[in-house]
């Protein structure tokens, strides 16, 4: 009988090694002498069979002197075996003791089954005990179906408690644990983050709406107020530029309340196949004719670029970044699209323009907010990140300096 493979393993330790080979030493000395094999191989048997299954309160006798010093050398090895496991043990507790005080919660799971959950997951989960990931299926499919798919990028999930809807950040990694290959799962609380978050939103969005309702609206009301009180202090011509005054007025305020109706009313995305190229080339002619001083100019990176998505917001997107860049006194604008490692078409337009201050960045896509004063609607990059969301994808100012400023979008 062979021992197995868990003390093989344990035998290639350092101090495993050294208490093995001096049994070795030792019985080799005493089958020489008066003990037979057979009763060697019994007791190193006998050993095995008893460490694998979890037992080591055994001590061979040294009362005969003729197995003294085997027995001494095997009751050595069983003590060095069982320090190694109390001090496993140890690690075990000192690691479950600091999963416990981390504000994540950590979940193994190999397959279906949940080799563990710390203490912040139970209570972020409202359940004192989770062996299988069909109990957590049970209240929450969505979290549930989450922790199956998820990789090592972040992905978000809900979840429905007492206090009501929870939003999970959600991560994992893979392991390998007892020759088994198991998932590695982390999850945050994210609910007062994203609560925060649409908060700010609601309270920049209203500064714009407000600031840019009462720029429109206050001359309006300066002078239907003087026209009314006092009608026949004015003479033609001057009712004349108050009325277009008023007029031109309302008109803005008219195709301001019309770009609102715009991020509000967008269509469905219609996705099909095309290749990048085709909108790249499209930008670059729309730029020449109106912008014949620019230099646009594209690279491709990977070949042949084909994505699946709605092409004419795609355009839009592109066209707007463009037209922003130019309007921004850039004089050369490129774009690029590659494929990265995640299979992701990565799409940068850069330019030389006047770069985008630290305090605008923060705001940049914030509906209406515009750094063009009154020259621009503040609706472009709302617009755009709204497109881009809904065709599977984000968009983000990568950097702005006084060299270049750089959009990505990724597909």
């Amino acid at each position: 009988m062979m021992p197995p493979d868990w003390l093989l393993e344990f035998l290639s330790t350092t101090p495993a090694r050294l208490a093995a080979t001096s049994l070795i030493i030792v019985a080799t000395a005493v089958v020489t002498r008066s003990i037979t094999k057979r009763k060697i191989i019994g007791k190193i048997n006998f050993m095995s069979d008893a460490l694998s299954s979890g037992e080591s309160m055994f001590r061979y006798s040294l009362q005969k002197r003729s197995n003294r010093t085997l027995n001494f050398a095997l009751n050595r090895l069983r003590g060095i075996f069982e320090d190694e496991k109390e001090r496993e043990k140890e690690r075990e507790k000192y690691f479950e003791l600091m999963l416990d005080h981390v504000q994540s919660g950590v979940i193994v799971l190999n397959g279906e089954k949940v080799e563990y959950c710390n203490d912040i997951a139970r209570s972020f989960l409202g359940m004192a005990d989770i062996s299988k990931l069909r109990q957590i299926e049970r209240i929450s499919p969505e979290l549930a179906m989450c922790f199956r798919s998820v990789g090592e990028t972040e992905t978000n999930a809900t979840f429905q408690s007492e206090r009501g809807t929870v939003h999970f950040s959600v991560n994992s990694c893979m392991t390998k644990l007892h020759s088994n290959y198991v998932k590695i799962v982390t999850f945050n609380d994210i609910t007062m983050e994203m609560e925060n978050n649409e908060s700010e939103s609601w309270t920049k969005l209203i500064r714009v709406l407000t600031h840019e309702i009462m720029n429109t609206v206050t001359p309006i009301a300066t002078l239907s107020s003087a026209l009314s009180q006092n009608p026949k202090e004015y003479n033609d011509e001057e009712l004349r530029s108050a009325l277009t005054t008023i007029a031109s007025s309302s008109e803005g305020l008219i195709s301001f309340v019309q770009s609102y109706r715009s991020l509000t009313h967008i269509a469905t995305p219609v996705r099909k196949a095309f290749y990048f190229s085709d909108i790249a080339h499209d930008s670059i002619n729309i730029a020449g004719a109106n912008w014949p001083s620019v230099n646009v100019r594209y690279e491709e990176f990977s070949e042949n670029i084909i994505l699946y998505a709605d092409q004419g917001q795609l355009s839009q997107v592109i066209n707007n970044l463009v037209k922003n860049a130019a309007q921004a006194e850039a004089k050369n604008i490129t774009i690029t699209a590659e494929i990265n490692k995640r299979d992701q078409v990565v799409i940068n337009v850069s330019n030389d323009g006047n770069p985008i201050s630290k305090s605008c960045q923060e705001q940049l896509f914030v509906p209406f907010f515009t750094t063009k004063g009154s020259g621009g609607t503040g609706v472009g990059l709302s617009l755009a990140r709204q497109l881009i969301r809904l065709n599977g994808g984000t968009i983000s100012l990568t950097s702005s300096t006084t060299e270049s400023t750089i959009f990505t979008i990724v597909l």
